[in-house]
Formats: C-alpha cells, sequence, structure tokens
C-alpha cells in the first residue's frame, strides 16, 4: 500500500518551472523514481501470485468419502480425548494417594522412639 502511495506522490510533485536547467534532471530523476516503485509493486504481486499458488492445493474441493474419513477421524479424536481425560484423573488419584502415603512415612518418622 506504501509503494503505490508513493508513486502516486511522486506522480502529484511537479517539476519547478523557475529552475529550467534543472528541470530535465528533476525529470529524470521522477522518471528512475518511478520505474522503481513500479518495480517493486510488480515484485509485491509476484509474491502475492505466488502465496495464492501455494495455498491454491490446500483449498480443494472435497468428496463424500473424504468426508466421512475425517468424521471417523473427529470421532476417534473424541474418545481419545475422553480417554485421556479419564487416565489424567487417574493419575491424580494416585498422585494423592501416594502423597497421603509420604505424609503418614514422615509423620512415623518424626515421632520419638
Amino acid at each position: 500500500m506504501t509503494r503505490s502511495a508513493d508513486l502516486f506522490q511522486i506522480l502529484r510533485q511537479g517539476p519547478g518551472l523557475a529552475n529550467r536547467p534543472n528541470m530535465i534532471a528533476s525529470l529524470e530523476e521522477r522518471k528512475s523514481k518511478i520505474k522503481e516503485t513500479l518495480l517493486l509493486i510488480g515484485d509485491m504481486f509476484k509474491r502475492l501470485k505466488e502465496l495464492e499458488e501455494r495455498s491454491r492445493p490446500r483449498a480443494r474441493p472435497t468428496t463424500p468419502e473424504a468426508d466421512e474419513q475425517l468424521l471417523k477421524m473427529i470421532n476417534e479424536r473424541d474418545v481419545l480425548v475422553a480417554r485421556i481425560k479419564e487416565k489424567n484423573q487417574e493419575v491424580k488419584c494416585i498422585i494423592d494417594e501416594l502423597r497421603d502415603i509420604v505424609w503418614d512415612v514422615n509423620t512415623m518418622l518424626a515421632l520419638p522412639t
């Protein structure tokens, strides 16, 4: 966006009529700035096109078989997530029991004999 704004700013600047000898140099400088800016804008469009082409294969139409397979995978994922939650709960219970056992052992060791 800034490159196109730069281009329009360069085009808006008119050569000063008071300096006739420098007018040709000024015009040549403006011309080179315009060419450089247009080349940069062209490069940006090329990069944008490359990005669009790279992303296109990912967005292909789906088939009923692919949709069915995706649903199976989602269901399998949900089952696995539920199993992981159950296992996490079991691990938490085991950790609590171990903590209680360690507490009891420490209490017994702290008692005078």
